[in-house]
């Protein structure tokens, strides 16, 4: 079976039970690096456990598996979303081609779990990840244009002057209490770790804490960002982009 590729030469995944830091690209694994299988292949299967029929969602030459109640367990959308959520954590971490390739399969994944089991939220839209995408994101977020909008908790809780703050202690001690440690260049309260935790704990099926993690934390800050991304940029892509990201958000909440 063919799995799609993220593409990566390193480790992508925020966490790291090894508690190390050491200058390395964006963010290391969950796993130490001597695990690390080379196979992108072996990357998207390992890292979060989830089973053949779930998997099958993402295999580009195999038909979308036809999912119920009957079907696909609670636990089983739990894998599924484990997966789809740490690939949206991956593209805002490093949205060049490698990451940002899987999303359609991700999208349709989503989507197609969605009807089965009858989640009455919004659906994943297309997104084109081009030139604009990528000017007009770094214009939104990488201080390239005249406003920048933070991509933290404590941005939004701290009145709009620092990236970082109470929120981020608060989510480093959430990570530590797992014996997790956030290993990118980020702050623990960006949405991009938050997110990678997230699907953490949903690939443990520990799905009443993500459902709490996403309740308490990232919905208390998140819906405020996405409304200030929608008002300052036209562009569709980055809109449909960010509003998959509340999608999944909105799915762990009622799953």
């Amino acid at each position: 079976m063919d799995f799609p590729t993220l593409g990566l030469e390193t480790a992508v995944l925020i966490f790291d039970k090894t508690n190390f830091r050491e200058s390395s690209p964006a963010c290391l694994s969950v796993f130490p690096k001597s695990e690390l299988k080379t196979s992108p292949y072996d990357h998207l299967t390992d890292t979060v456990p989830c089973n053949e029929k779930i998997l099958r969602s993402f295999c580009p030459q195999s038909q979308r598996i036809n999912m119920n109640y009957q079907e696909i367990t609670r636990e089983e959308c739990s894998e599924a979303l484990a997966k789809i959520i740490t690939v949206l954590s991956e593209i805002i971490l490093d949205p060049h081609e490698n990451k940002t390739s899987v999303y359609p399969k991700a999208a349709e994944a989503f989507n197609s779990i969605a009807d089965e089991v009858g989640f009455n939220g919004p659906r994943f839209g297309n997104v084109a990840f081009n030139e604009d995408f990528d000017r007009d994101a770094a214009k939104l977020f990488y201080g390239v244009g005249d406003t920048t909008i933070g991509m933290t908790h404590s941005f939004w809780a701290g009145g709009l002057i620092t990236v970082t703050g109470k929120n981020t202690h608060e989510a480093f001690k959430t990570y530590l209490s797992k014996g997790l440690q956030n290993t990118s260049n980020l702050p623990d309260d960006h949405i991009a770790v938050e997110l990678a935790f997230l699907g953490h704990l949903l690939a443990e099926d520990k799905i009443e804490e993500a459902q709490q993690f996403v309740k308490n934390e990232i919905l208390a800050w998140w819906p405020t960002a996405e409304q200030n991304i929608d008002s300052k940029t036209q562009n569709a892509g980055i809109n449909a982009f960010f509003a998959s990201v509340t999608a999944a958000l909105k799915f762990v909440e009622t799953l």
